[in-house]
């Protein structure tokens, strides 16, 4: 039997605690993708006989870093919603996305699936079921390239998962699903 390989494009969910939800499809994700990283931690032990590394139990690191490719400003609001002002005049196509004012703003956490775009469930998906989302805005405005933000979103331990960071696989160990950035949840394929 021929082996394969995992590939091709990806889109991006996130769903803000009590907020409405997006995905962000893959012509919007830079070409670099979308990299998770989930670092455990190490423990030295440091012997007669000799150093020693060991793996720790705890994480060190937990986030995923993706660049959106901006068709305007407006679309901020996507991804921070909770920095968002639309405009009085045109509400649906301008706003503001405010960074470090002096309002005072919790920090919400976001649901965030990582999905192969062409998959007709979400057997290969990321979950992050409680990321904190950075206010990284770092945007690049010149003629060679698009305008562009890159997010980080750092990832927390999650009751829903017993305390886990992410889930890699499977939304549903029951039944085919996939993830519906309307709803927040993993939903039966064909429902």
């Amino acid at each position: 039997m021929a082996q394969t390989y995992k590939t091709g494009k990806v889109d991006v969910s996130i769903v803000p605690e009590g907020g409405t939800g997006v995905t962000i499809p893959a012509h919007y994700l830079a070409g670099d993708g979308v990299v998770t990283t989930i670092t455990e931690g190490t423990r030295e032990i440091n012997t007669m006989a000799g150093n020693f590394t060991t793996p720790s139990g705890t994480i060190d690191e937990a986030n995923s870093v993706f660049s959106v490719v901006l068709p305007g400003m407006n679309y901020l609001k996507n991804i921070f919603p909770d920095l968002y002002t639309a405009s009085v005049d045109r509400p649906t196509v301008a706003g503001q996305t405010v960074f470090g004012s002096t309002d005072c703003t919790a920090r919400g956490s976001a649901k965030l699936v990582i999905h192969y775009s062409c998959d007709e469930n979400s057997d290969d998906d990321i979950y992050i079921p409680n990321a904190v989302i950075s206010y990284n805005a770092t945007v690049t405005q010149n003629v060679d390239d698009p305008l562009m933000v890159e997010i980080t979103a750092y990832a927390q331990p999650s009751d829903e998962i017993g305390g886990g960071v992410a889930v890699y696989g499977t939304g549903s160990l029951d039944e085919p699903t996939l993830f519906d950035a309307a709803t927040g949840e993993y939903e039966p394929v064909g429902s």
